[in-house]
């Protein structure tokens, strides 16, 4: 065991210390690991949002320290034990760890287990201008992924995410566009006036879902296009040589989660390959 190991183990008691020797967790879709099997139970609740939103913990990026992915298997916990006390504390961690990919591409599935008591909480933070674009992305995406898993909360989720669409004069066209895009996800029919306005004054980035025509057809507004598809990319970006803008690799390389990408770039990119996939069939 490294000394910094040892230091961490200081912090936290069994069965969390376990944590800190779990290494890098299986992505999905591999089921988690049971995370009770271990002995963790609700009341070690407040232990594990320590530990998932733990500063020292995330920033340990050396390849050889194990403690680095506790984090992860904390928040993975603590969407097993559904505990909704941890949705606020866990929302912080998509700012403060914008450039994490593990933030970004895991994290909302823990608030997916965690269930609709994390519905207000995501509600309220993609609604905050004063966050980025990327931590609300994230926020919006957690948001898409739980109206789909309880019916019952879609209309409040459709709700927040118009809600934040309806800002589109102040943010990112890129948020817009992906705003969009979770809304048509979900079928957000009711949503198309919003989207329609934001369109009609330029806030939205078309390399996402495309123009106001291609979201009218996605949501079975419109038949077909009336007009020519306008061209919304470079047709040769997904086969570019150039390394900065090639796809990010399907799942997070074992040196991660302190990986930072251009995710921009990453976030756009991945937009077009889900595009060009649905106008190659």
């Amino acid at each position: 065991m490294t000394d910094s190991n040892a230091s961490a183990h200081q912090n936290y008691s069994p069965p969390l210390a376990a944590f800190l020797t779990l290494g890098w967790p299986e992505f999905r879709p591999v089921p988690w690991r049971d995370y009770t099997a271990l002995g963790v139970t609700a009341a070690h609740i407040p232990q594990l949002i320590a530990m998932a939103t733990d500063e020292q913990l995330h920033a340990r990026a050396t390849p050889d320290d194990a403690a680095v992915w506790a984090p992860v298997h904390a928040w993975r916990a603590l969407g097993q034990l559904r505990a909704a006390e941890a949705a606020r504390p866990l929302s912080r961690l998509f700012d403060m760890l914008e450039d994490d990919d593990w933030v970004g591409e895991d994290l909302p599935h823990a608030f997916v287990q965690i269930g609709p008591p994390a519905v207000p909480v995501l509600a309220e933070y993609v609604d905050q201008v004063a966050y980025g674009t990327f931590p609300r992305a994230t926020a919006a995406e957690a948001l898409m992924k739980l109206a789909n898993a309880y019916p019952n909360t879609r209309g409040v989720c459709v709700a927040a995410l118009t809600t934040a669409l309806e800002r589109f004069v102040l943010q990112d066209p890129l948020l817009n566009g992906l705003l969009v895009w979770h809304l048509i996800r979900l079928h957000a029919v009711e949503a198309a006036p919003v989207m329609e306005r934001a369109y009609a004054a330029d806030c939205v980035d078309l390399t996402v879902e495309g123009d106001w025509e291609d979201v009218q057809v996605s949501l079975g507004l419109l038949a077909a296009r009336y007009s020519p598809p306008v061209q919304r990319w470079d047709p040769d970006l997904e086969f570019a040589t150039n390394e900065e803008w090639r796809p990010a690799p399907p799942e997070p390389r074992p040196w991660g989660p302190k990986r930072a990408h251009r995710k921009h770039r990453w976030l756009v990119t991945n937009a077009l390959r889900r595009r060009n996939r649905r106008r190659r069939t």
